[in-house]
């Protein structure tokens, strides 16, 4: 039987990347296209979601922002995976003086908050798309280095790894052949579910104006925008929000969902 979580999971990331896809077929809008004679217009009135306050289409928006949220996803977590799986198998089959180092340095930044060591950063280096990526691939990568590392660790004692030192095999081969592949369940649960912490961060970021900037259609930035016209429009905030939720939560059940598929340990009660 399929695992329900994944399943359940899949279909609503899968709704949103169908959506981002093919956004231009869904619907005719320009999302950065304004009209302040059709300002705030509620639901229905010749808009699927109503329009912002410069009479923006919010339902296009939404449509476009979906794709920035996947490109924030899989960016952030792709810079995370190229640093963080070299790094972690290094140090976990290496040890020593560099393995000291390099947790030394994960360590000081798992000390600070994610989000507050993203700020950090994006506020240093100016608010824009890239400097997002980049702040949120940054406080992701410590993460993937010491999950490898430890994965790496229990790994490199077993028997076969042992074997395959045995007869000559290169540290190289041993490490790509034997280690790394043994590491890859671990890593993909979490890689999912990093996805849906990046969209919620980037959500976050362009809230505080340190993220994605204007006219470009982004959730958070759109809450951000839409927060002092919460009595009169309740549907700028409530749409970008729910597609937000709905987004996250699709990836956490992914995560879940793959965590229960790729760990045969692990036994539903």
């Amino acid at each position: 039987m399929a695992n329900k979580s994944f399943l359940i999971g899949s279909v609503i990331v899968g709704i949103f990347i169908f959506a981002a896809i093919f956004a231009e077929f869904i619907t005719p809008n320009d999302p950065a296209e304004a009209d302040l004679s059709r300002s705030l217009k509620p639901p229905g009135e010749g808009f699927l979601l109503g329009t912002d306050v410069l009479g923006r289409d919010v339902f296009t928006r939404l449509i476009y922002g979906a794709r920035i949220s996947f490109l924030i996803a899989f960016a952030t977590v792709g810079i995370a995976l190229i640093v963080g799986i070299p790094l972690g198998l290094l140090c976990g089959y290496r040890m020593g003086v560099f393995d000291s180092i390099v947790m030394r340095v994960v360590d000081i930044m798992l000390s600070f908050p994610g989000f507050m060591l993203a700020v950090v950063i994006a506020f240093s280096l100016g608010p824009s798309l890239t400097t997002l990526i980049i702040a949120i691939g940054i406080y992701s990568t410590p993460l993937f280095i010491r999950l490898v590392r430890a994965s790496t660790l229990s790994i490199k004692e077993e028997e076969y790894v042992m074997g395959a030192r045995a007869i000559g095999e290169t540290d190289f081969n041993i490490i790509f052949r034997y280690i790394l592949p043994n590491c890859i369940a671990p890593v993909i649960v979490q890689s999912t579910l990093r996805m849906g912490v990046s969209i919620l961060t980037a959500a976050g970021l362009g809230f505080i104006g340190l993220g994605v900037q204007p006219p470009t259609p982004e959730w958070g930035l759109m809450i951000s925008e839409a927060r002092i016209y919460i009595r009169e429009a309740p549907h700028l905030i409530l749409f970008p929000g729910l597609a937000l939720t709905l987004l996250v939560l699709g990836f956490n059940l992914m995560g879940d969902g793959l965590n229960d598929i790729l760990n045969p340990r692990i036994k539903k009660i």
